[in-house]
C-alpha cells in the first residue's frame, strides 16, 4: 500500500510517521487498512507489538504518561511556626517570612543585615568581630540592670605583654565610687573588676578643673597652673571641718579669738591635708589643739598680727605641724 504521512501531535517531537492509510488505487480490505493505520503492521495478529512510530505506540504514550502524574502522591507544603509562611492558589505556591519571625537555631548571614526597627540581643555574651564601630547616639548607657550599687562600670581593653593576656580600663569602683585608669590586671573582667595587682597608669591632658581636692603624690604640670584656693570666712572662734583641707580659714574677728583643730576621732582628715590661716581682723588669732592633738609650731601658735597666716599640716593622726608668720 502507498502511504500519507500526517504531522505528529502537539508536544512531541516535530516528526511525521507513515500512517499508511491507503490510496485509492489500492486493493484493500478497510478492517485491515484501519489495523495497519493504527499498528503500523501488515495483518495485525493482536500478538506482535506495535510499530515504534505508530499511532497506536504515540497514544499509549500520551497514556502512560497521564497515568505517572495520576500516581504521583500529593504533597504538602508546610512552614515551621513563625518561621516560614506556605500559601497556594491555582497554579501557584507562595513561600514567604511572616511579620514576626523566630529563628530557634543558628542564623549565618554571609552579606549585609539592615535592622529597621529596634535590635534586641539576649544572652550572656555578644561578640561584635568588626574593624570598626560607628554609633549615631552620643550616649552609651552601660549597666542597665545595675538595681543596686552592686558593679564596677566602665571600659574595658585587652591586651598582651610578654605573652601574658592582660586588661586594661577606666572603671568605677564601687567599692569607694572612685573612677580608676588602670592597666596590668590579669583576671578577665566580669561584672567586677579585679583591681588586685593593678598598675594606676599615666594620663595626660589639655587642662584640669577640679570643684574638690587633687591628691597625689607627684603632680606635674608644664605652662602656666591656675589654683585657686577657696576662702572660708569666720566671724567668731572656729573649729576646722573636713571640708577645709585645701582652703584658706579667714578669720575676720575684732578681739582675741581661737581656731581649734579637732581629734581624729571627730574629724578624720587624711594624712597630708593642708589648711591656711589669715587673720583679717584685729583681734589676735590664736591656734588651739583639740582633745588628744600636739600642734607644733615656733615660736608659738598665735598669728602674730593682722594679715599674717600660718599653713596647717597634718603629719600623723593627732600631730599637726603650723608653719607660717607665728608669735608666742
Amino acid at each position: 500500500m502507498a502511504g500519507q504521512l500526517i504531522s505528529d501531535a502537539s508536544g512531541y517531537e516535530s516528526t511525521e510517521f507513515d500512517t499508511k492509510i491507503p490510496s485509492l488505487n489500492d486493493q484493500a480490505n478497510i478492517v485491515e487498512a484501519f489495523k495497519l493505520y493504527h499498528y503500523g503492521i501488515d495483518n495485525y495478529t493482536g500478538s506482535e507489538s506495535p510499530a515504534a512510530n505508530s499511532v497506536h505506540a504515540h497514544l499509549k504514550d500520551i497514556n502512560d504518561r497521564l497515568t505517572s502524574v495520576e500516581t504521583i502522591p500529593s504533597v504538602t507544603l508546610t512552614g515551621t511556626a513563625n518561621e516560614v509562611n506556605v500559601s497556594a492558589s491555582v497554579g501557584n505556591i507562595i513561600v514567604g517570612l511572616p511579620d514576626d519571625v523566630t529563628i530557634a537555631s543558628d542564623l549565618t548571614v554571609s552579606h549585609n543585615l539592615s535592622v529597621g526597627g529596634n535590635l534586641t540581643v539576649s544572652g550572656s555574651t555578644t561578640f561584635v568581630n568588626t574593624q570598626s564601630v560607628s554609633v549615631t547616639d552620643p550616649m552609651i548607657l552601660l549597666s542597665t540592670n545595675n538595681s543596686g550599687n552592686l558593679l564596677d562600670i566602665g571600659m574595658v581593653g585587652k591586651y598582651v605583654q610578654s605573652a601574658s593576656t592582660l586588661y586594661t580600663g577606666f572603671v568605677k569602683d564601687e567599692s569607694d565610687g572612685v573612677w580608676k585608669l588602670v592597666s596590668g590586671v590579669s583576671a578577665s573582667p566580669t561584672t567586677q573588676f579585679d583591681f588586685t595587682g593593678a598598675t594606676y597608669d599615666n594620663i595626660k591632658i589639655g587642662s584640669l578643673e577640679a570643684t574638690g581636692n587633687i591628691s597625689g603624690i607627684n603632680l606635674t604640670a608644664t605652662g602656666r597652673s591656675d589654683i585657686r584656693i577657696p576662702a572660708n570666712e569666720q566671724t567668731a572662734s572656729y573649729t576646722l571641718v573636713l571640708s577645709d583641707v585645701g582652703k584658706i580659714v579667714e578669720m575676720n574677728v575684732a578681739s582675741a579669738n581661737n581656731l581649734t583643730v579637732p581629734p581624729n576621732s571627730s574629724v578624720t582628715f587624711p594624712i597630708g591635708s593642708t589648711i591656711s590661716v589669715l587673720q583679717t581682723g584685729s583681734g589676735q588669732t590664736t591656734i588651739l589643739a583639740g582633745s588628744g592633738v600636739t600642734i607644733n609650731g615656733t615660736p608659738g601658735l598665735k598669728l602674730r598680727a593682722q594679715w599674717s597666716s600660718a599653713t596647717l599640716i597634718k603629719r600623723a593622726t593627732d600631730t599637726w605641724v603650723a608653719v607660717g608668720d607665728l608669735a608666742v
